[in-house]
């Protein structure tokens, strides 16, 4: 990735300048302190030394404490430019998105010219993770690495940093579900979490610690029953090598049956000239066409085998999951 602020901001920084000066001036309903005025201009000045040396956490630093005395579009702006080349896709995402939002409102023009092409580059590249989680509770709660995840958000495509992230879903009288994943750039993966009903006595409730069980989930963690988690990856491993082994045995059918069709030519021409009139007299040359006759028709039959596992594997790629447990790990599938 380019560490180098585009040409194109470069040209607008002034600019930038110019309204954040503006902007700080003007409140809800007050000025804002002098003193704060000169601390946010020093700061953004300086963050534009830090982006030039490409030192994005400090010029980052710098923006978030800009953006307390004044958020303006172009301070939204700079700071998922930071949070984009520091690799945290699904942050930049949301600024970028809040920057246009506010730029749009604010007529700012010189954010607008940028904030499109880099919102749409960053949500290409931006991984995302679906959760869903069985039975369909009404008072079931998800985090997201700890942070609440709003009802709406569940069962829908949530952009996400690449990396490690832990998912948990709770409801009461049920044991929660807990799973983990790794993303990375571009890659969208699928979560089932299965809330499993709690069946501990009631001595439980008066006390008494439900019995632990490792959790599969890291090392040192525990919980009052085995969870079953599903993780299924929207990937088509199978199918693709299913269709990829199809294609070359068929043609390796193909070329089975063109070196019959040859040897067959050279075997007649060869009969042709032996002087003796037996009938076995050319069975060394028919058994070389016969075996390659054989080949052809066995590799085409391997063909049309592995074509139809790979229809049934695409047919049913999306259903299929990995089974992740306590104490067990399986594929399962919706057929």
């Amino acid at each position: 990735m380019d560490r180098k602020r585009p040409f194109s901001l470069l040209l607008s920084w002034s600019a930038f300048a110019s309204s954040l000066a503006t902007g700080l001036l003007v409140s809800t309903g007050h000025a804002e302190p002098a003193a704060d005025l000169q601390a946010a201009r020093d700061l953004f000045l300086s963050a534009e030394k830090e982006e030039d040396a490409g030192h994005w956490s400090d010029a980052l630093e710098k923006l978030q404490r800009v953006a307390h005395v004044r958020q303006t579009a172009g301070v939204r702006y700079h700071i998922a430019l930071c949070e984009e080349h520091l690799g945290q896709i699904a942050s930049a995402l949301a600024d970028y998105t809040a920057a246009e939002t506010q730029a749009r409102s604010e007529n700012a023009q010189d954010v607008l010219r940028l904030v499109g092409k880099a919102r749409t580059a960053v949500s290409l590249r931006a991984p995302r993770v679906t959760i869903h989680v069985t039975p369909d509770l009404p008072d079931v709660q998800v985090t997201l690495d700890g942070v609440p995840l709003p009802r709406e958000r569940v069962g829908v495509a949530v952009p996400v940093d690449p990396g490690e992230h832990r998912i948990e879903a709770t409801a009461p009288k049920h044991t929660p579900a807990h799973a983990a994943v790794t993303v990375r750039e571009e890659e969208a993966v699928v979560l089932d979490l299965e809330l499993v009903q709690s069946t501990a006595r009631s001595d439980t409730a008066n006390g008494a610690p439900a019995p632990s069980v490792p959790n599969a989930y890291g090392p040192g963690e525990t919980t009052a029953a085995p969870v079953a988690a599903t993780a299924r990856r929207s990937a088509h491993a199978g199918a693709i090598a299913s269709t990829a082994t199809a294609i070359v045995l068929a043609g390796a059918g193909v070329t089975a049956f063109l070196i019959a069709g040859s040897d067959h030519s050279s075997a007649v021409s060869q009969c042709a000239q032996v002087p003796s009139r037996s009938a076995d007299a050319c069975d060394s040359q028919k058994n070389w066409v016969r075996a390659w006759d054989f080949a052809a028709a066995g590799t085409w039959l391997g063909a049309a085998t592995m074509g139809a596992v790979a229809v049934v594997l695409w047919s049913n790629a999306e259903s299929v999951g990995l089974r992740l447990g306590p104490a067990s790990i399986g594929v399962g599938g919706r057929f």
